[in-house]
């Protein structure tokens, strides 16, 4: 499933990690930064968002709805039947980044797949409905919550990761191939409620 390039209108402490809260500390996870002279301008820009207190977690299924913010699903009660089945399987986990009470992103993860060029449990995940609210696009905060999700991924032993994109996705290209997801593996073809998706397949090998 990919449906992420539409454009939008303890265990506890690895799942939530909160940026810069009241005591204006940053709290970057140095060893999550990524490395090389072409990253360092990524690696500044992450650290300089920190003052807009992001929080990144895991969202619950009785939060569901609250994707309807960020995409315009033609039938609302067939992604949240979709999902809860998805996520009590444990076959999806769906991160949501926050601007304090106030959900602006999210991004899938896909932990199994009849195409293991997709995700094999374990040791491959697959990265999908990549979206952050157009009114706070151009500010970083994607590819902070994309750096996030990796972290805590690889945290699960997780080593290698794919993401499906578009030809006319310039924005999500460029993110992707900055984060190192630049092995083509197959393309792909799909549809999701009605939108139809031609995109390639890219791996990042961790």
């Amino acid at each position: 499933m990919h449906y992420h390039s539409h454009r939008s209108s303890g265990k506890d402490s690895q799942l939530q990690r909160v940026f810069c809260g009241s005591t204006a500390v940053i709290q970057v996870n140095s060893s999550s930064l990524l490395k090389g002279p072409e990253e360092t301008e990524l690696n500044e820009e992450m650290e300089a968002i920190c003052v807009d207190n992001l929080t990144v977690r895991r969202l619950k299924v009785d939060e569901l709805m609250g994707l309807t913010k960020l995409f315009d699903y033609r039938d609302v009660d067939g992604m949240f039947a979709d999902n809860t089945r998805r996520m009590e399987n444990r076959e999806i986990e769906i991160f949501c980044l926050f601007k304090g009470e106030r959900l602006v992103g999210e991004l899938h993860a896909m932990y199994v797949n009849e195409d293991e060029r997709m995700a094999i449990r374990g040791v491959r995940a697959y990265l999908f409905a990549f979206r952050v609210h157009e009114d706070v696009q151009g500010k970083g905060y994607g590819k902070y919550l994309l750096n996030e999700v990796i972290d805590l991924l690889a945290e699960k032993g997780y080593r290698e990761f794919t993401v499906g994109v578009e030809d006319d996705n310039a924005r999500a290209i460029h993110i992707y191939k900055t984060f190192g997801f630049d092995e083509l593996v197959a393309r792909k073809q799909e549809e999701y409620q009605g939108y139809s998706y031609e995109y390639n397949l890219y791996l990042k090998r961790g």
